[in-house]
């Protein structure tokens, strides 16, 4: 560090925080910061998208990444409590410091977690398997399950008491099961590794775990890295012998080619894992309906959209066979069928399956969830469709107001909002409003794709048009 701070802990009062962080803005090195942002990656507080740092949405509110990112890491002395207060000091830190300066949506994603903890599907399965291990202490966790830093405590107590090396792989499992919820990737990849090396019976669940990290890097944009945990699901999938999770990890390397816009791997990829799951019978449903909407992704992707109609209905018709009608992945299928019809030139009918899928989402989440915003969107472009602009960008605003909620301003997601907020100005004759939103949009998609992916072209596409 090229300035002194070894009086940091005599700093208590906030202005004198401030004071001390904008000191700190003139002696980052590019080094320095990049050695800080790796440190607070580990600790899970922060992410990576195509190898470019991103900050959940509370620290971009300050000038520099690399300030906040080096600042926990001496400030980590002057917190006891661990995440929670760290949390609470940016915050604080973050408000005292000003700073200076239509596209569809892919529905197909795994829910997640990202710094605003949400239900992930993948969670189900993986409480299922830890409350199944044999342990005197998991009776209180499965008490505690819905309650992350509760299961991190008692974890805790486990490991600081226990020698056994069987127990103790055990508590690991289940704090990296809380650090999952909580979004703290680095810090659960690290606790079930942990975890299968001291014991072998926690080993068989170590696939789950990396699918739900390739779903939560997916989900977060960052593509390279979950095709890395897919292809280690994989792996560890086919040692355990359990063909339900090679099928899961192969069709979710294909819906990143999907999301990447490589349709002939990502087809290939998403039989392969049909073909596996569909052998297993009722137990490889799940995997089937989940091959069977991307394939018809695909086809919509490329035009094919009657073709899509039919893979959609047939992951419909399974997610309702398996988990009932008011479920997130029957809203997810009722999603897709309605972006095909309004494909077709049906937006009223296309709208029918949205409001369906609204109902569901709400009822399973609450009002502040990706998924929420994910159907806001697309009824924005069913009222779009039928030449209510303004009732259009009612709903794309509130989904926008979501998505920036849960993944911070650089994601997709925001992008897309951004983009189909712009079209709806344009289609209210005012092109001046819609650049201010199409040029941020375009900004993201070539930072998370780059130039030639169709997305990033189509905005550009329409910036030209308005110069």
């Amino acid at each position: 560090m090229v300035i002194a701070i070894d009086n940091l802990d005599q700093i208590h009062d906030k202005n004198q925080i401030a004071e001390f962080v904008r000191e700190i803005f003139k002696h980052l090195s590019e080094n320095e910061i990049e050695k800080a942002i790796t440190e607070l990656q580990i600790k899970g507080l922060v992410h990576r998208r195509n190898k470019k740092p991103v900050l959940p949405r509370y620290l971009t509110l300050l000038r520099k990444p690399g300030l906040l990112a080096l600042l926990i890491i001496r400030l980590e002395r002057m917190v006891e409590g661990g995440f929670e207060e760290i949390d609470e000091l940016y915050s604080k830190i973050a408000k005292e410091i000003a700073p200076k300066e239509v596209i569809e949506r892919p529905v197909a994603r795994a829910e997640t977690v990202s710094m605003v903890s949400y239900p992930l599907p993948e969670l189900e399965e993986l409480d299922t398997l830890v409350l199944s291990l044999k342990a005197p202490f998991i009776e209180n966790v499965s008490k505690e399950i819905e309650s992350p830093d509760r299961m991190i405590k008692i974890s805790n107590e486990v490991l600081f008491e226990t020698i056994e090396e069987r127990i103790r792989g055990i508590a690991l499992c289940v704090r990296a099961l809380a650090y999952i919820k909580k979004g703290y990737l680095g810090e659960s990849r690290r606790d079930i590794d942990d975890a299968s090396k001291a014991n072998p019976e926690v080993s068989n669940f170590s696939a789950p775990f990396y699918l739900s990290y390739g779903s939560i890097n997916r989900e977060r944009a960052n593509y390279e890295e979950a095709i890395g945990c897919y292809d280690t699901a994989r792996k560890l999938a086919d040692e355990s012998g359990e063909k339900l999770w090679i099928a899961q990890a192969m069709i979710g390397i294909a819906e990143v080619h999907c999301d990447l816009a490589n349709y002939k791997e990502a087809e290939r990829l998403s039989r392969e894992g049909l073909k596996i799951a569909d052998e297993l019978g009722n137990k490889g449903k799940r995997g089937v309906a989940q091959a069977f909407n991307l394939l018809g992704d695909i086809q919509h992707d490329i035009g094919n959209v009657r073709q899509a109609i039919e893979y959609y209905q047939q992951a419909l018709s399974i997610v309702k066979e398996v988990y009932g009608d008011r479920h997130p992945d029957v809203a997810i299928r009722l999603n897709n069928i309605g972006l095909a019809w309004k494909a077709l030139g049906e937006p009223k009918k296309a709208l029918e399956y949205y409001e369906q899928a609204l109902s569901i989402v709400k009822a399973v989440y609450g009002d502040r969830h990706p998924d929420v915003a994910r159907d806001l969107n697309n009824i924005g472009l069913a009222w779009d469709a039928l030449g209510e602009a303004e009732k259009a960008l009612e709903y794309y605003e509130q989904a926008l107001s979501i998505d920036k909620e849960v993944y911070g301003e650089r994601h997709p997601d925001v992008a897309t909002m951004l983009n189909n907020i712009g079209f709806a100005w344009y289609d209210l004759s005012n092109s001046r409003r819609a650049k201010e939103y199409f040029q941020p949009a375009y900004n993201i998609f070539r930072e998370c794709y780059g130039d030639e992916h169709p997305h990033t072209r189509t905005v550009k596409e329409w910036l030209d048009g308005l110069k």
